[in-house]
């Protein structure tokens, strides 16, 4: 069922990086997904490729879908991906998402009705009314995640790792300070939009292994964790000292 079909356009935004496995799938998928919610000729797909080093560049060459944009990052990163896909939006409504859309399209369903009202709405796996299949590590992994972001940060949103709903005029001028190149980019949308007063919500989503392909995680908790921890302590020297 179409929802508010002919009332908005979206650009949704997709990081891939060694996906060969499931790239075209799922590319696939999300042109359905979408084309059922929002309708024909309302939306666009931007690809950022960010440095895969397996087939993912010459899949991308030979796909061809109407709305389909493809753009080139120069390095891996998922803040590196994000920024240029908000730069290079061609539509107000932005998502950012991952391209095994783990939460199906049951966030951009709930996102839709209450888009107008918010500058930033987080699809967060932390609500209370979330429904979330995860293994242990990955769990403990992002409550202790939040619970730094929450302490040094104060941030008002309890999960800035999910889907993420944007409104382009809002996002740009805060754009300059959201300078992490990997998945920390997420967590400074969400403090430069508290300090700058943009309106931010988090909705419940639904996160189940039915939504995803059992693969390997390309996340490691100790490598880039570690790499995420020194964004993070980087970012507090520096938001201290914002006048």
């Amino acid at each position: 069922m179409k929802i508010r079909s002919q009332q908005i356009k979206v650009s949704f935004c997709i990081p891939v990086y060694n996906e060969e496995e499931i790239l075209l799938q799922y590319l696939k998928k999300i042109r359905l997904g979408l084309t059922q919610i929002l309708g024909k000729g309302n939306f666009e797909m931007l690809v950022i490729e960010n440095g895969s080093t397996d087939q993912t560049v010459s899949i991308l060459k030979n796909v061809k879908y109407p709305g389909l944009r493809i753009f080139y990052a120069p390095s891996k990163g998922h803040g590196i991906a994000y920024k240029i896909g908000i730069e290079k939006a061609k539509y107000e409504n932005i998502v950012l998402s991952a391209l095994d859309i783990p939460f199906g399209f049951s966030d951009l369903k709930a996102a839709l009705p209450i888009w107008d009202n918010y500058d930033i709405i987080f699809g967060s796996k932390a609500h209370p009314k979330s429904k979330i299949y995860s293994l242990l590590e990955r769990r403990i992994a992002s409550f202790l995640y939040r619970i730094i972001l929450k302490l040094l940060f104060n941030i008002p949103i309890r999960d800035t790792q999910g889907t993420m709903f944007l409104k382009k005029s809002k996002i740009l001028p805060i754009l300059p300070y959201c300078r992490a190149k990997n998945a920390f980019f997420t967590a400074q949308l969400a403090l430069y939009g508290k300090r700058f007063g943009l309106k931010m919500i988090e909705i419940p989503v639904t996160y189940h292994r039915k939504h995803i392909i059992v693969r390997k995680s390309k996340y490691n908790i100790l490598k880039d964790g570690s790499i995420i921890l020194c964004s993070i302590l980087s970012e507090y020297i520096f938001f201290k000292r914002l006048p």
